[in-house]
């Protein structure tokens, strides 16, 4: 899974036989602009306890390598922290 926002009028090329060869699954999700703002001041209060979710941070030079391995069993979430 990639999570990111390209701005609006942003092209990204994608090749289908390459989604097809390589069984990948392209899902999206919309974003509800009116819930955003309630759930980081959720967050910042503490009712939303985020930690339990993150089971691993990593570095800029090892995103691209956690991106293509599969997860370690029991991953829920890694957090990639540039620094």
């Amino acid at each position: 899974m990639v999570l990111g926002v390209v701005p609006k009028g942003r092209m990204v090329r994608l090749e289908p036989f390459d989604l097809l060869f390589r069984e990948i699954q392209l899902l999206h999700s919309f974003i509800n602009p009116f819930t955003q703002g309630r759930a980081a001041a959720m967050i910042t209060a503490g009712t939303l306890r985020l930690a339990p979710l993150i089971s691993r941070l990593v570095s800029l030079e090892e995103a691209v390598r956690t991106i293509r391995s599969p997860a370690p069993a029991g991953e829920i979430r890694a957090i990639v922290v540039p620094e």
